[in-house]
């Protein structure tokens, strides 16, 4: 073991200070949720109809309302974001008012929980048949920062 100055009671101290402080900033740094995210539920599809059933996609860009596609149908919405955590909340399902929809498309799309798991995958868990289904979507693009 190499010190350099100080005691070891006084460079634990510091250890235990600075690695106090960087958790903290780490829970409380927003998390950049822009960019269009994609995943599938359930195994790999086995046809492009299966395909499309079950994938999953997010799409939030800046100045555009952020959109949903699950079951092939695409969800505009507002997107609340506290930190880590963030919950879409349907507003239209393909260009008509969600209350408009069938009870399965009002229950699928009018509150997905999001929850971040790294910078680039987040779990989006949602509810089909009554039954809350959660999919793993990693992040397929992301918008360049305009200067």
């Amino acid at each position: 073991m190499e010190r350099w100055g100080g005691t070891a009671t006084e460079d634990m101290k510091v250890s235990i200070s600075v690695a106090l402080a960087l958790a903290l900033v780490a829970c409380t740094a927003p998390y950049n949720w822009s960019g269009e995210w994609e995943g599938t539920i359930g195994p790999k599809p086995q046809s492009a109809v299966e395909g499309t059933e079950r994938r999953v996609q997010l799409s939030i860009l800046p100045g555009k309302d952020p959109v949903l596609t699950c079951l092939g149908f695409p969800a505009e919405g507002v997107l609340e974001t506290s930190g880590r955590e963030a919950t879409f909340l349907g507003k239209t399902v393909m260009g008509q008012p969600l209350e408009r929809q069938s009870a399965g498309i009002r229950e699928t799309f009018s509150s997905a929980s999001l929850k971040a798991v790294d910078q680039d995958t987040v779990e989006v868990t949602l509810f089909q048949v009554g039954r809350p289904v959660t999919v793993t979507l990693r992040r397929k693009s992301q918008p360049s920062r305009s200067r």
